[in-house]
């Protein structure tokens, strides 16, 4: 792809309305990074010019919604580049202005050497913000259960022994609780509780987490991943395919369940489903992962 069209697909995206705030913080950093990358970018021999170019990035991040291109799409990406590049000229010219002052002068342009640059740290913080963002949509997922995916997954006793509850002692609550305390709380059998919780919650769990998981989704419908996982079959049931498996899963709202899909397929063991998800799906999704 041309930078031109990298430029104009990462400006379009930025500036989407509706674009879900972390898929928009992750099209920001690649834009980032591929405004250094770009030929365009203006250059100068100054010592602190990466000092320079750090303040612009840091700058281009805060203002990019004031970015008011001449041309219309697909050819801004031109206009946005010399938007960059008059600010940047301006924090250079700052920068010969400063050299002829006194150290103390000097000694308020930070030097960008010692550790991480502005903008690594400006990326880093986007990253923890999206994981802390999302570590906390799955968190009010779990409390609230509002599909009742996880109170529906009980022990066969007592629909009181769900994987919500499980979910909330185990992993939600100060401190976490273990699956012995919480056995010994319920008075049942500690190895049938462990059983359920490592073989329908824990599934159950990390599917919900992969609902969360934004650059996982648009992966997904990718062309090249989609035909991968359109060509890991259940055995005998072509139509049980992990793209099949991942779209109705994933990426339906509201969420299709296991049990569903495999009334829907003629299945006849709900258990085939899970095996084929955990043990040929995931692992692709995961060396795709963004």
């Amino acid at each position: 792809m041309c930078d031109d069209q990298r430029f104009q697909d990462l400006l379009d995206q930025v500036n989407q309305r509706s674009e879900l705030r972390l898929q928009r913080e992750r099209c920001l950093s690649k834009l980032l990074m591929q405004i250094q990358q770009s030929p365009r970018l203006l250059r100068n021999r100054h010592p602190d010019y990466y000092d320079a170019l750090d303040r612009t990035l840091l700058w281009v991040a805060k203002k990019i919604e004031g970015f008011e291109p001449d041309k219309p799409p697909p050819t801004q990406s031109e206009d946005f580049m010399k938007w960059v590049n008059r600010y940047l000229s301006w924090r250079i010219t700052e920068l010969y202005r400063s050299d002829g002052r006194n150290d103390i002068a000097k000694s308020n342009i930070p030097d960008p050497t010692p550790s991480l640059s502005s903008l690594d740290k400006l990326i880093k913080d986007l990253q923890a913000k999206q994981l802390k963002r999302t570590g906390q949509e799955i968190r009010t997922y779990i409390e609230q259960d509002p599909e009742g995916i996880l109170g529906s997954c009980h022990l066969r006793q007592n629909s009181a022994y769900n994987c919500q509850v499980l979910a909330v002692r185990i992993h939600l609550q100060e401190p976490p609780a273990t699956v012995r305390a919480v056995a010994a709380e319920f008075g049942v059998r500690e190895q049938a509780l462990y059983t359920h919780w490592r073989t329908k919650c824990q599934p159950l769990l990390r599917l919900i987490a992969l609902r969360f998981d934004e650059p996982l989704k648009q992966e997904i419908v990718s062309p090249e991943l989609k035909e991968s996982l359109s060509q890991v079959q259940l055995e005998g049931h072509p139509e049980c395919n992990c793209w099949n498996l991942s779209e109705q899963l994933l990426l339906t709202n509201p969420a299709v369940g296991v049990q569903e899909i495999a009334q829907a397929m003629h299945l006849p063991r709900v258990a085939d489903v899970w095996q084929h998800w955990e043990g040929k799906c995931l692992p692709i999704l995961k060396q795709f992962r963004s």
